[in-house]
């Protein structure tokens, strides 16, 4: 498969006459829920970024996406990792969605995550949803890599997922005169 690279993804959108910032407004009106991605590599190191581009892909196997710019300092790690980590955030943890944000600086503060045993990958411990993940596949996509994962373990807990929305983080409100659909059940 070609290498596709961030020049070759703005020459396609240019090419194809879409304009880049209009193209990023446009995408920004799809709600997504906000995730930290986890991982660590052979010597122990701990890496762990924010992402919104994730999505379950097939339920038997249980799949899962996730999207990583290339361009992100971690993407190597996560690209070589066997197992990776996905703390779908609540509404209350929009410090933690910034602190993973930022490259460099302390992410991982001892109260806030747990090491998974077997991989040793940390999890956000207080997150909405934890997916412990063995590395699938990796493909290109554009100026971001695919991780794709298989899923070993996860856990749920009760809460409001934290959105990210407009490029701004907020929360959905359930209830209360909202209109609200029974949805795949």
């Amino acid at each position: 498969m070609p290498d596709i690279t961030r020049d070759h993804v703005a020459h396609a959108v240019a090419a194809a006459g879409i304009d880049q910032a209009a193209f990023r407004d446009a995408l920004s009106t799809f709600a997504s829920g906000v995730t930290v991605l986890t991982t660590v590599d052979a010597s122990g190191q701990k890496y762990g970024i924010t992402a919104s581009s994730f999505t379950s892909l097939s339920i038997d196997p249980p799949l899962v996406l996730i999207c990583v710019a290339r361009s992100a300092y971690s993407y190597a790690a996560f690209e070589e990792s066997r197992h990776f980590g996905i703390s779908v955030l609540h509404d209350g943890q929009a410090d933690l969605a910034t602190r993973y944000a930022v490259q460099g600086g302390a992410k991982f503060l001892d109260d806030e995550y747990a090491i998974d045993g077997r991989t040793g990958v940390p999890l956000i411990r207080a997150a909405l949803t934890t997916l412990l993940c063995s590395t699938h596949e990796v493909m290109p996509g554009g100026d971001h890599g695919i991780l794709i994962g298989a899923v070993e373990d996860v856990a749920t807990h009760a809460g409001l997922p934290l959105v990210n929305y407009a490029r701004e983080l907020t929360t959905v409100q359930v209830g209360g005169g909202s209109r609200t659909h029974a949805f795949g059940r």
